[in-house]
């Protein structure tokens, strides 16, 4: 990890590759982009050398001011406290960028300014805002992931056996859920518990992805192969919902009346009801990159169900083996 991360535009190398010698040469270790390896992923390794670094400075210069790179490097620096702008002697303060314009900037050739300014950003702690985006990230995630997990698993009870605090959990979750969704859905006539726990499911499934995906720090590009993974486990999320939702009389709720019209539909268009089940994820999948568009990457969803799916699998899991504790406790004193 560097101490600096030095941030320029290309006609400027030979301004940041002299700024580096003067820090190294005080005493501290720099990066910028001519340390990248021919193999390594430019943009990846740009963004967590970044992030990793204490201090960022940026040469504003007449390129850099028109760069939108720079621009979005200074501003991710500037949102973790951790900014250092300085400027060549031909750019003027009204010609960078806002809100950069604002910050005090130093002359590139005022070395001594320089050294203490990023010396000053070395030695204090780092602001606020970043650590609390950080942590509201987290925040939201969890909630989502976690959220979300309680409900497939209390969806599956039907078709599981269920331990005494498992089955509490499950109750007071679905009373509360249900409870919650008749209050805010108050103009409608009636609300299932089958239509209940798909909200619920929805709801926190956007939270995790959708204001979750609002992160800090930028995701790596996504491939083919992310888009096939997160289309794959929202199947497997699918299965596992429906199989819960099947295992239910659903009549008296909207979404069992969804399904049996689908169902007559697709009957009377002469096809198989199974085929409308692939387009479940696939839907799921793009409604959800429509909904943020770039800001949330295959790449991005498909981590969000995999945390989902190992979520409501160790919860499962942690369910029976609570019921063997309790076979056991009960053999041994008789409760």
């Amino acid at each position: 990890m560097a101490d600096v991360f030095i941030s320029y535009s290309k006609a400027d190398q030979q301004l940041a590759l002299k700024l580096s010698a003067f820090l190294e040469a005080q005493g501290r270790s720099t990066w910028w982009d001519s340390s990248l390896e021919p193999a390594d992923r430019f943009r990846d390794v740009i963004m967590a050398e970044l992030e990793k670094a204490g201090a960022v400075v940026v040469i504003w210069s007449e390129g850099s001011v028109k760069s939108d790179w720079v621009r979005a490097e200074a501003g991710r620096a500037r949102q973790g406290g951790k900014l250092v702008p300085i400027k060549t002697r031909s750019v003027a303060h009204d010609d960078i960028p806002l809100p950069f314009s604002e910050m005090h900037t130093e002359l590139i050739t005022n070395e001594g300014a320089v050294l203490t300014a990023v010396e000053k950003v070395l030695r204090s702690p780092r602001q606020g805002p970043a650590f609390w985006k950080v942590a509201r990230y987290h925040l939201w995630s969890w909630i989502g992931i976690v959220g979300t997990a309680i409900t497939l698993a209390a969806n599956l009870r039907g078709l599981m056996d269920v331990a005494r605090w498992v089955r509490l959990l499950f109750d007071n979750w679905a009373y509360i859920m249900h409870a919650a969704w008749k209050h805010i859905l108050f103009f409608l006539p009636s609300i299932g518990k089958a239509d209940a726990g798909l909200l619920t499911f929805a709801s926190l499934l956007s939270v995790s992805i959708i204001r979750g995906g609002a992160k800090v720090y930028r995701e790596s590009k996504s491939t083919v192969l992310h888009l096939f993974a997160a289309v794959l486990l929202a199947a497997v999320i699918a299965v596992v919902l429906g199989t819960g939702f099947a295992s239910k009389p659903m009549t008296a709720s909207y979404f069992g009346r969804s399904v049996q019209y689908i169902e007559s539909y697709s009957s009377a268009a002469g096809l198989p009801y199974a085929l409308a089940i692939p387009l479940v994820p696939v839907g799921l999948v793009l409604t959800l990159q429509a909904l943020r568009g770039k800001r949330t990457s295959s790449r991005m969803i498909a981590k969000r169900f995999l945390q989902i799916a190992i979520a409501t699998a160790l919860l499962v899991s942690v369910n029976y083996l609570s019921i063997l504790i309790e076979g056991w406790v009960h053999d041994l004193i008789g409760y």
